[in-house]
């Protein structure tokens, strides 16, 4: 579009050049990591199943937002890690879908119907 001022001439070719030799130099040291960074879900082994399941139990079944309560809800790193990946999918707590331990869905929502169960954790759709 604009040519490049005479000045500059081949620097911007010979810094990309430059660049590329130190990321082969260093690739070997950080190769995991870059796998990691560049590739879309190569940094899933990192998330536990549980919570990549329930994610896609709420993508397959439509939901738009959901809630976390009881036990889960006090687990900050699975409660953190779930709102990560299921986003765009939204917590609010006003949302008639629980996500919760299974053990503890009768206690905290009435009127449940189950729409999957993962592990121990379940989702449903609470009657409010």
């Amino acid at each position: 579009m604009f040519p490049s001022p005479p000045a500059l001439g081949r620097l911007p070719l010979f810094l990309a050049a430059l660049v590329v030799a130190l990321l082969a130099l260093l690739g070997v040291a950080f190769q995991g990591q870059w796998v990691r960074m560049n590739v879309p879900g190569a940094s899933s082994p990192v998330v536990p199943a549980m919570v990549l399941e329930v994610a896609r139990c709420l993508e397959r079944e439509g939901v738009r937002d959901f809630r976390v309560a009881g036990s889960l809800r006090e687990d900050a790193e699975a409660y953190q890690r779930l709102v990560e990946v299921a986003w765009p999918v939204e917590v609010s707590d006003g949302s008639p879908v629980l996500v919760v331990r299974s053990q503890e869905l009768h206690a905290l929502c009435r009127g449940a119907r189950t729409l999957c169960r993962v592990r121990e954790v379940t989702v449903a759709a609470c009657v409010r």
